[in-house]
């Protein structure tokens, strides 16, 4: 092998691309044209096995090498990045487990890995109401917390679950944008930037009582700036992080919506978590009840609880009982600009079914809040990070 080709082979281990084969192509192209880039490429392996030990070898974040190789489509099959990474077939397919397991959407179909920023809508959690309760059932319900804003009110969401936790409620649905997210327009307005920064202080920061289980969607907008860009689940994700931090009352339902299936002796009564899109509307109810009236029949559920809007707002129609789960988000620049109104608060709401799952009786009650000057004016406890509002 000849000698002037070791200082060619240690410029391909000291190089700056993305990855090995691309460090070869660069040298090769630069100084070995004289022969094929397979006949250089088979050189370099020679005489890496001969002359290299593993423990001299640079060491490389397999995990973040394959999901940028994957994401960027240079490959798409297991043995094209196991021969772009130089490592072992088995690894590569680890590294992609571990990758989905945290929720980035990658899946491995025979030899072959598929990307894609689209998640799937998630299985209806099955419930027993009659191990509940026998046919009555309550629950709190939130949304549009937007943590990690400068708007954020934390107070507000502390203060609700010092609520929940009085009433004696077991279970708190959220309807999604947990967290503010990150795009061009909103930079300014974040106290925490980064999606593992911003997921690691929901995770914190979220308010945790004992015997209370929240279940949480993702909203396609703001958390779900993230799946677009990273192709990450990212209520995966954050209920892996959650896990990691001993967390086990954050429990993801699903991305954009969910069903929960509460049986009754002859049926179910469904409550559907939602995050729609698209702006307010001239009237509270009306983007609500343009989503009842796009539903067919055997499509409705019995409870439609959707977040949002930042709107608080019961609605019955076509059946369905409908609840805006309203904001614990002030009113931001955003809203202002447009001219939307944020209604601070949280809901409790308990029904009764019958045998067969239908809805007997519902009563819903909105928690309404006021902004940061109502209570300083009554001196009430303000402002502090996981203690409530005394109200």
């Amino acid at each position: 092998m000849p000698k002037n080709n070791v200082h060619l082979y240690n410029l391909i281990l000291e190089g700056k691309s993305e990855t090995q084969d691309d460090n070869i192509k660069s040298v090769w192209q630069k100084h070995r044209k004289d022969i094929s880039l397979e006949s250089f490429r088979r050189m370099f392996f020679l005489w890496k096995r001969a002359n290299v030990k593993r423990s001299d070898a640079p060491k490389m974040d397999i995990k973040s090498m394959v999901q940028d190789l994957i994401k960027k489509k240079k490959h798409e099959s297991i043995e094209s990045i196991s021969d772009a990474l130089d490592v072992g077939v088995s690894k590569v397919r680890g590294a992609i487990k571990e990758l989905s397991d945290v929720g980035h959407n990658f899946t491995i179909n025979g030899d072959r890995v598929l990307f894609s920023s689209h998640i799937p809508k998630s299985e209806p959690v099955k419930l027993d109401v009659k191990k509940m309760s026998s046919g009555f059932y309550k629950f709190g319900a939130v949304g549009d917390n937007h943590m990690g804003s400068k708007y954020e009110r934390l107070d507000v969401l502390e203060a609700l679950y010092d609520m929940f936790e009085s009433e004696g409620i077991k279970v708190v649905y959220n309807t999604g944008n947990w967290i503010d997210g990150e795009a061009r327009f909103n930079k300014h307005d974040l106290s925490v930037h980064g999606m593992d920064n911003q997921i690691r202080y929901f995770v914190e920061n979220y308010p945790k009582r004992k015997g209370i289980t929240t279940y949480f969607i993702a909203g396609d907008d703001h958390e779900g700036w993230y799946t677009q860009r990273e192709g990450v689940d990212i209520g995966k994700y954050a209920e892996y992080i959650a896990r990691q931090e001993g967390r086990n009352d954050l429990i993801y339902m699903g991305y954009m919506e969910a069903d929960v299936h509460l049986k009754a002796k002859n049926g179910e009564t469904i409550v559907r978590i939602l995050h729609p899109g698209g702006g307010s509307s001239y009237a509270t109810s009306y983007s609500i009840q343009k989503i009842v009236e796009s539903y067919q029949g055997e499509e409705k559920p019995h409870v439609l609880l959707a977040g949002h809007y930042h709107k608080a707002d019961y609605l019955y129609y076509r059946g369905v009982h409908c609840v805006q789960t309203g904001t614990t988000q002030d009113q931001s620049p955003f809203m202002r600009k447009k001219k939307l109104a944020a209604h601070l608060g949280g809901w409790i709401i308990e029904f009764h079914n019958d045998e067969n799952g239908a809805i007997t009786r519902f009563k819903q009650e909105f928690i309404p809040f006021y902004d940061n000057s109502y209570y300083k004016k009554w001196s009430y406890k303000f402002g502090e990070k996981k203690k409530s509002a005394k109200i």
